[in-house]
This record gives structure tokens, C-alpha cells and sequence, in this order.
């Protein structure tokens, strides 16, 4: 698959992808619109509904007494006074009584009396007036006549005020007497005790409320800023839409939106309109929305961050699918699939490109599988391929970092190896011991032959072959099992044990002279050999441990950055001032969604140490040794041990494994078959737990004791040097006991009221990797392209307070790594300590920067000491090439 194919797929399953969340999420908006608007007209509708039946049963409360007809007559006797002559203070007198009697509860309510004949108000607080000549009053001559008689028992008006802010309701019944209208009797109900009844109703948010009569003139509103009498159309413009219906006498509810125009609305408000016979008035509810479509954009958001999310793990997921499919193809075309090596057109192409730059030193070796044919005739092919996949394996190793392999054709394998001269016939030699101790299960074992020729530049692939091979058929010519290394002329013949001699193809039958030099040669060598013995298991520590590291980053990556934002949501969120010393020390878990990332973030970054110590174990040992691992590396992160636990309980499984292989070779079949899922596990499970609970862990504890009494002692004297000393342990062993002892002594000095200590270690911290991208910056040839490529991470973690992203380049220079790394955090604490910077929370990072107290100065800090360490790893480190 070419990159353009890939990149149009890509393309287009991004675009695809993204228009269906994008529909996805206009239909959640929709819906949840619809949902969110359903709720707030249902709402305002039952606010209404409880406006009108609230309201309702006051005033029927309050025309209970008045509606009655007891005091009928004597009401009526008291207004026929007025016939004769009586004074309008007698009659007022008389009917006051009566008047008290229809009076209900307490408040401002007034009951009255009006007379037909004279149009006199009487009123039971004692006053009356003339509403037949009072202006700017009903005309309440009218209402007695039978023209404004509503419901044919009583009726209502309102009376406002000239203040613009008071209204009274005033609701009447007629006297008859004889089939005589005399008079009205009614109740008088200001519009500050209405309002009271609305302002006890139980609601979450307290709408507007205003009655209007079908003129359109407000006559009560509990919107304070609206004045009564006018224009409800003005106030609330957007009900003009009601006009029409009002001006027909419509009595039915309507509802209409404002602002409802935006996808995802604010500032919303809902209209209610109804007329309602007991206040006769139509009645306005105006109901914000804003809180019910608050919650929709909130969960709009959060699906929108969610699909965000999905989003991007899917379109990651495609390309991972593509480019692992595009590398599958790939691997598909260059390698060989019984053996895993490159294949010969794939060989012939990387040894062009490496012909291209040139050989400087460069051995070109041919293999063959000794009696190939035999193994297949006698074992069957399922035996001859184990034996090709294993001496593919040794090939593989015998290669490393230092040439290229592959299949050259049936059973035989060829490598390019970049080394000089010795080291390529030491590690040749060394091969073909490891083929050699290869069994292949029932005693069956192989063995090699190996011709090796050095490469020139101005030789064609054909002819480094061409020699490679004549020194092969020397090595089959003289019994198969060696090394043979080609020189024009001269082919010297070297064995398989180390021992040489010089013999020419027409000298292979040479005599006496040749076994001595033989054993000269022999003696020579064997320092040699052992030497190479011990650099290949330190390529294998080292190679492992780099493995190891790369599949335990994500984890220390993941979860500390989660971690880090946890404590920055909680920075963001709570008052630290305000805060116990024991609520202090839940900082980072405060607040819920602060828990949730760091429960999350701790479960990841606590699989550090197990995944590194199961990795490392398995590239030292193979698979048997991973659990084992695994398990040790868990024991390593419940204590004190750290990262050099994690090293130790590796190291401890990978041994086991191997002497339990050896102990099993022997073994009968079925016992081998069990071996490894049964014997392996259960021996080196139990053999780590007793190394780990009664060796590591009681001398990591002890020294993490003495770690501690050491910082307490310093704790007394200089602060300044307290600090230094914290940032140095810090960067010490990148989490290991020494890291993990000053971690500790910094959180406990938090809680024991000396948050400056907890500053100087964060800080110590986050300085190697923020020191060692900031060199890569300074230095570039100090660094190969891979570990350039990691800059960006590192800094990152760097900043994430995550120390252990230095580990990567500690195992590659520890000598001159660690040293300069000491010194940046130790500038750093020591600057930390003298600017008075201090920390409460445990971690975080530049992410809890906001809680340290002078923030910029500890940004100072850091950024010196990253400085040092930069420069420090400039002059110390090597060029990368050499």
C-alpha cells in the first residue's frame, strides 16, 4: 500500500467519520432542544396552574363572607337610611359593623359597600367616598346597572394607583331587595398581599407574573421595574403576538418562545397567557429557561468532548489499522515467514542502501545448516523448520544493532556484520556455540558452518558472496562446525573452539605444524571470547531494559499527567487557604471529577513498576519469565525497593527461569511440556516472594530509613542545604529508594508544616527530563535521531513532575546522566529554598503552579537548574556517533 493510497484512505474515513458525529451530535442538540423546551413550557404551565389556583383560593377566601347573603337585609336597611335624609357619617356608622363581620384574616383587606341611589362608597376601615364623581374612578353606576355583570352573581375590577406600583382588586356582588338593585357589596384586595401569595409558592426559579385586563393595561406585576397601567404589549414585547386573541375575547392558554432562535440558546424566556375568570384579568407568567437549557448545553458539551474523544481514538485506531496493515504488507513482501529474517530481495536492497554510504568496516558471513537434508529425512520437516526458526533466531542476535540478516535460500542464512575484523570473529564464533547449545526437544540438535568475507567498497553484493562462499566450502571441506574467514590466497580456518591455523585450500591436510599453532591460536583467544561472553550479556541487560522502559512509559506518561490535572481541577476549584491541614492532604481528590482522573491516573502510573520489571525479565529470560516478573515488580511498588527493586526482582526471575530451564533439560518430555505453564510460574512465583519480603524489601526499608533520619538531620540546620540535597535524591536513581525517600520525606513535610521542602523536591524532580530536552536543544550531536525524537516527551513529562522520563537516556550514559542531573536539582532546591517558594500539593507539576506560593521565582528555579543539567550533559556526553 503507497503512502497516497494510505492517505486517501485515511482522508476519507476522517471525513466520513466526522460528518457522522457531526450528524450524531445535531440530533442529540435537537433532540435534547426539544426535550429541554417540552420541560420548560410543561413547567411554566404548572407555575400557572399554581398561580391561578393559589391566587384563585385567596380571593374566594377573602369573597367568602361577602358572597354570602346573612347580612343582606340589614346591609339593605342601612342603605335605605340614605332615603331618609340620613347623614352620610351615620349611615357609614351603622354599616361599619357589618362590614367587620365580612372581613377575613388579617391584612390589608377591605370590605365596602356602594349605594346605588348616591353612588357612596362605604368602606370598613372607616372611610367612603363618592364614586359617582370621583375621577379617574369606575364608574360604578354602570357596574350596579347590570352592563359590566360577568358572571351574574359578582364581578371584578382594579383599581391602580397614581404611584404606578399599587393596584387593589376589587370584587362585588349586588343587594337586591324586592327585585331592586340597591346596592354592591364587595371586597377590596390590595396587590401586596397577592404578591405574597405568589412569593410562598415552592419553586426552583421565581417567574414573572402580571395580570392585564382586555384593554392590554397592566394591573399587577411582581416585576418591580414594570409601572402599572401600562401597556403590557410594551413591557413584554414579544407578547404582542397575543393581541389578536386578547382583543377577541380568546380565554384559552397560548405560549410563545423568546430567543429561541440560536442552536444552543441563552437567555430564553417562555410566555404563558390565559384569562382567568376569578381575577378577571388575563394572566402572564414570563418564565426564564435559561437554567433548564444551562443543563442541555452542559450535557451537549460533554457529549460533544466525548465524541471529541471517540473521535480521535478511532481515527488513531484507523491508522494503526492501515499502518500495521501497510507494515504487515510490507513484512509480507521483505520477510521470510518460517524465520521472521528479511528475505533475499530484501537483503540485497538494505545491502545497497548500506553500500550507498559505504563500508568502513563491514564482514559479510554465509551460513549453512549442517546436514539440512538429514534432519528433514530423519525428524520430518516439522523438526527441520523448529531447527531453521532457531538458528534464525541466533542469527537474528548474532546481528543486533550491528549489520542486517536474512534468509538466503533454503537452509541457508547470510549477515552483514558492521564491526571490525576481531569483534566480527569473536561474535561469529560466539554464534555458532549458541546454535550448538540449541536443543530442539529429544536430543536433536543443529549445528553451523560459516563462511565470513570482509566487504570492500568497490565489491558488488555478487562478489562479497562469491568469497563468503569459497571460505563455506572451505568449512564443509574440513568437516563442517566453524568459521572459516576469507583471505585472498590464504583461507585461515578457525574452529569452533577458538583454535586456528593458516592453512591454504591445497594445505587443509597439513600435519603436525597446524595443531600446534592451532593451540597457541587457542590460548590466544580465550580472554578474547570471554570478553565478548560479558559484552553480549550487557548488550542483552542494556537492550532489555530499554525495551522494558519503552512499554512501561505510557503507563508513567498516562497516569502522572492525569494525576497532574487532577490536582490542577482541584487548584482550580477549592480555596487551599480555607482548608484543614487534614483536608490538605486529599488535595488532588477534592472535588469529584479531580477523584475520578486521579483514581484513574494512579491505578495507570502504580502499573510502572510491574510492567517494567515483567518486560525486563522476559527479554533477558523469554516469556516464562514474565509473570514472574510481573509479580515482583508489584512487591517492588507496594515498598520501599522503587525502580531498583523493580531491577532486582527482574534480574531474580530471569535467573530462576534459566537455571530451572537447565534443570528441566534433562527432564522426561511431559514433565518439558508442563514445564512452562506449570513448574516455571509456581518455582519462581514463590522463589520471588521470599526474595523479594525477606532480602529486597527489608534492606530497601532499612535504607529508606536511613534516607529519612539523614533528611530529618538536615531539617535542623541549613534549609538551603535541606533543599539542594532533596533536589539531588530526587534525580538520583529516577524513583528508586533514594528518589523515593525524599518523595516521601517532601509529602510528610506538607503535613508537618513545612511545604517549602515538598517545593525543592518537585522541583529536583522535574529537572532531569526538562534538563535533558533542553540539551537536545543545546546539543543536538550529542544525541542520536531516536532519542531526539523522544525530546518533546520528555519535556512534557518533565514538566508533568514524571522524573521517570529521564530513564530512557539514564540507561544509555548512566555515568554521566545521573551526575549531571544531581546537579541541576540540586541548584534548583537550593533556589527553590532561598526564593521562599513552597508547594502543598504532593504533585502535579507546572499544573498545580498556581498553588506555589511566588510562582514566577519557582519557574526561575526550574529553569536554572535545567540549565545546568543542559549544559553539564553538553560537556560530559559524548557525540553520538562515537
Amino acid at each position: 500500500m503507497d503512502d497516497k493510497r494510505a492517505g486517501g484512505i485515511l482522508a476519507a474515513v476522517t471525513i466520513t467519520i466526522a460528518v457522522a458525529f457531526s450528524i450524531i451530535t445535531l440530533l442529540f442538540i435537537r433532540t435534547s432542544r426539544g426535550v429541554a423546551t417540552q420541560y420548560a413550557e410543561s413547567s411554566t404551565a404548572l407555575y400557572a396552574s399554581e398561580i391561578s389556583s393559589e391566587v384563585g383560593d385567596y380571593i374566594h377566601t377573602k369573597l367568602g363572607p361577602v358572597t354570602s347573603s346573612l347580612l343582606d337585609e340589614e346591609l339593605n336597611a342601612c342603605l335605605a337610611l340614605e332615603q331618609t335624609g340620613l347623614s352620610t357619617d351615620d349611615v357609614e356608622q351603622r354599616l361599619r359593623p357589618l362590614l367587620a363581620q365580612l372581613v377575613v384574616g388579617e391584612g390589608n383587606t377591605t370590605t365596602f359597600v356602594v349605594s346605588k341611589a348616591t353612588g357612596e362608597q362605604y368602606c370598613s376601615d372607616g372611610t367612603h367616598k363618592n364614586v359617582a364623581t370621583a375621577v379617574d374612578e369606575p364608574t360604578w353606576e354602570a357596574v350596579v346597572g347590570g352592563s359590566r355583570d360577568v358572571a351574574g352573581k359578582y364581578f371584578t375590577q382594579y383599581e391602580v394607583a397614581d404611584s404606578g406600583r399599587e393596584s387593589t382588586l376589587m370584587a362585588a356582588r349586588r343587594l337586591v331587595s324586592g327585585g331592586d338593585t340597591l346596592g354592591m357589596v364587595g371586597v377590596g384586595i390590595p396587590s401586596s398581599e397577592l404578591n405574597n401569595v405568589i412569593n410562598g409558592l415552592d419553586v426552583d426559579e421565581r417567574p414573572s407574573i402580571a395580570f392585564f385586563d382586555k384593554q392590554g393595561s397592566i394591573v399587577f406585576c411582581t416585576d418591580e421595574q414594570v409601572r402599572l397601567g401600562s401597556s403590557v404589549y410594551e413591557a413584554y414585547p414579544t407578547t404582542e403576538s397575543f393581541a389578536p386573541y386578547v382583543d377577541e375575547g380568546d380565554v384559552s392558554a397560548h405560549l410563545v418562545w423568546e430567543g429561541i432562535d440560536e442552536l444552543m440558546p441563552r437567555d430564553q424566556r417562555v410566555y404563558e397567557i390565559t384569562y382567568r375568570e376569578e381575577f378577571g384579568a388575563y394572566v402572564l407568567v414570563q418564565n426564564s429557561a435559561d437554567g433548564i437549557f444551562a443543563t442541555m448545553r452542559a450535557r451537549v458539551t460533554t457529549l460533544v468532548l466525548a465524541l471529541v474523544v471517540v473521535m480521535v481514538m478511532l481515527l488513531l485506531l484507523v491508522m494503526f489499522i492501515v499502518r500495521w496493515y501497510r507494515t504487515q504488507l510490507i513484512k509480507a513482501a521483505t520477510t521470510d515467514e518460517l524465520t521472521g529474517l528479511a528475505n533475499r530481495k530484501s537483503f540485497v536492497s538494505s545491502y545497497t542502501a548500506l553500500g550507498e554510504e559505504g563500508f568502513a568496516e563491514a564482514h559479510l558471513a554465509l551460513i549453512d545448516v549442517d546436514k539440512f537434508k538429514g534432519i528433514n529425512d530423519t525428524y520430518g520437516h516439522a523438526v527441520g523448520d523448529k531447527a531453521l526458526a532457531a538458528v534464525a533466531r541466533e542469527v537474528r542476535a548474532l546481528v543486533g544493532q550491528n549489520g542486517i540478516s536474512g534468509r538466503w535460500g533454503g537452509d541457508e542464512f547470510i549477515a552483514m556484520l558492521t564491526l571490525p575484523r576481531e569483534e566480527a570473529i569473536q561474535r561469529t564464533k560466539s554464534f555458532i556455540d549458541a546454535v550448538a547449545s540449541v536443543d530442539l526437544g529429544d536430543g536433536v540438535r543443529v549445528s553451523v558452518s560459516v563462511g565470513l568475507a570482509h566487504v570492500e567498497d568497490e565489491l558488488t553484493l555478487e562478489q562479497a558472496v562469491e568469497r563468503s562462499d569459497d571460505a563455506l566450502y572451505v568449512t564443509k571441506e574440513g568437516g563442517r562446525g566453524f568459521l572459516t574467514v576469507y583471505e585472498p590466497g590464504v583461507t585461515p580456518h578457525v574452529a569452533s573452539d577458538g583454535s586456528s591455523d593458516a592453512r591454504t585450500t591445497e594445505q587443509r591436510d597439513a600435519g603436525q605444524q597446524g595443531q600446534v599453532e592451532e593451540a597457541k591460536t587457542f590460548e590466544a583467544s580465550a580472554p578474547s571470547y570471554a570478553t565478548s561472553r560479558t559484552k553480549k550479556l550487557v548488550e542483552l541487560c542494556v537492550l532489555s531494559m530499554l525495551e522494558a522502559v519503552h512499554k512501561m512509559i505510557p503507563f508513567v506518561a498516562g497516569g502522572g499527567i492525569l494525576i497532574a490535572i487532577a490536582f490542577l481541577v482541584d487548584a482550580a476549584s477549592v480555596d487551599l487557604n480555607a482548608l484543614s491541614a487534614e483536608a490538605r492532604a486529599s488535595f488532588g481528590s477534592i472535588t469529584p471529577i479531580a477523584s475520578g482522573l486521579h483514581d484513574v491516573g494512579a491505578a495507570a502510573f502504580n502499573f510502572m513498576l510491574p510492567i517494567f520489571a515483567a518486560f525486563f525479565a522476559r527479554g533477558l529470560a523469554g516469556d516464562e519469565a514474565f509473570m514472574a516478573g510481573f509479580a515482583g515488580g508489584y512487591l517492588a511498588s507496594q515498598g520501599s525497593a522503587g525502580y531498583l527493586g523493580a531491577i532486582a526482582a527482574a534480574a531474580v526471575a530471569a535467573i530462576v527461569v534459566n537455571l530451572m530451564r537447565g534443570l528441566m533439560r534433562d527432564a522426561p518430555r511431559q514433565l518439558q511440556r508442563i514445564a512452562p505453564v506449570l513448574l516455571y510460574p509456581v518455582f519462581s512465583l514463590l522463589i520471588m516472594y521470599l526474595l523479594m519480603n525477606f532480602l529486597i524489601e527489608p534492606v530497601a526499608t532499612a535504607f529508606d530509613a536511613l534516607l529519612t533520619t539523614f533528611l530529618t538531620s538536615l531539617a535542623s540546620g541549613s534549609r538551603l542545604v535541606l533543599g539542594a540535597v532533596c533536589g539531588a535524591f530526587m534525580a538520583t536513581d529516577m524513583g528508586g529508594p533514594i528518589n523515593k525517600a525524599a518523595y516521601h520525606f517532601g509529602t510528610a513535610s506538607i503535613a508537618a508544616g513545612s511545604p517549602d521542602i515538598m517545593a525543592a523536591v518537585m522541583v529536583g524532580g522535574m529537572v532531569p527530563p526538562c534538563g535533558i530536552a533542553l540539551s537536545m536543544l543545546f546539543f543536538r550531536q550529542k544525541y542520536t535521531a531516536a532519542e531526539f525524537d523522544q525530546g518533546p516527551a520528555t519535556l512534557f513529562m518533565g514538566l508533568s513532575f514524571i522524573t521517570e522520563g529521564a530513564i530512557p537516556f539514564v540507561l544509555t550514559d548512566i555515568l554521566r546522566v545521573i551526575p549531571s542531573c544531581m546537579a541541576g536539582s540540586a541548584v534548583a532546591g537550593l533556589l527553590s529554598e532561598c526564593l521562599g517558594c513552597t508547594l502543598v500539593a504532593p504533585h502535579g507539576g507546572v499544573f498545580v503552579f498556581p498553588v506555589v506560593a511566588h510562582p514566577l521565582l519557582y519557574c526561575y528555579s526550574l529553569v536554572v537548574g535545567s540549565i545546568v543539567t543542559a549544559l553539564m550533559l553538553g560537556l560530559l556526553k559524548k557525540p553520538a556517533s562515537e
